[in-house]
């Protein structure tokens, strides 16, 4: 990928992600293959682990990125599925309204049974709204945290490079392994406070979700669908 379309790329990473929490860019120093090309292969046994575990981090980043596309589709679900619920309890209302009028004890009751299940259901689409509103907030913190991941490994990588051609005497222009040292460790310090903002919103989804699951149980012991 050249510069110019690694950079557009981070503008648009940064400005889906919010001005409080831009999506971090490219690395800055990095060390060509072609440069350590000519070291024995028995020589880069780091280079070659650090970065199996950069390829690992980008898998885990797309996985992320699918359960949060997943998630965004079950949140339109949901909000249907609520929206859908105020419409049966506006029903289930309208209809035990008639029974009161009807004198009728037995369509009184079965009203009543009725606008309960209802309710039911309503809160229970109400939580599941909320469980994957939390959700999506978690696995967005989540993503942030394994793009930041993925750079910190990919620094790590770059450091492996960079030590061997320091140790082969190979100096590629503006060259200085120290800037690869300071680099792997910003970005690392970086993954670690993503993940702890991650972190902080994953009980709260977790809460959330069984708030949801009593909440169906609930509505399914109240025996109307929703």
């Amino acid at each position: 990928m050249n510069r110019w379309l690694s950079g557009v790329l981070v503008v648009l990473a940064a400005a889906c992600g919010g001005g409080g929490d831009p999506a971090p860019g490219p690395l800055k120093h990095t060390v060509q293959d072609m440069y350590i090309a000519s070291v024995p292969v028995e020589l880069k046994g780091s280079v070659v682990s650090t970065k199996q575990e950069y390829d690992i981090a980008q898998m885990e980043q797309a996985k992320v990125e699918s359960d949060l596309s997943q998630v965004k589709t079950q949140l339109q679900i949901a909000k249907n599925e609520d929206q859908s619920a105020d419409l049966r309890i506006k029903s289930a209302k309208a209809e035990e309204a008639a029974a009161l009028k009807s004198a009728d004890l037995n369509k009184q009751e079965a009203a009543k049974r009725n606008l309960f299940a209802a309710e039911q259901g309503k809160k229970a689409t109400k939580a599941k709204l909320s469980w994957h509103k939390a959700d999506q907030a978690y696995l967005e913190k989540q993503l942030r945290f394994r793009q930041h991941d993925a750079y910190a490994k990919e620094a790590s990588w770059q450091l492996e490079k960079a030590r061997v051609a320091r140790n082969n005497n190979i100096r590629p222009e503006g060259f200085d392994y120290n800037a690869f040292e300071t680099q792997a460790i910003q970005r690392r310090d970086a993954a670690s406070r993503a993940r702890l903002n991650a972190d902080r919103l994953r009980g709260d989804a977790e809460s959330k979700k069984r708030d949801y699951e009593r909440a169906d149980m609930e509505a399914k012991n109240a025996s109307v669908p929703y």
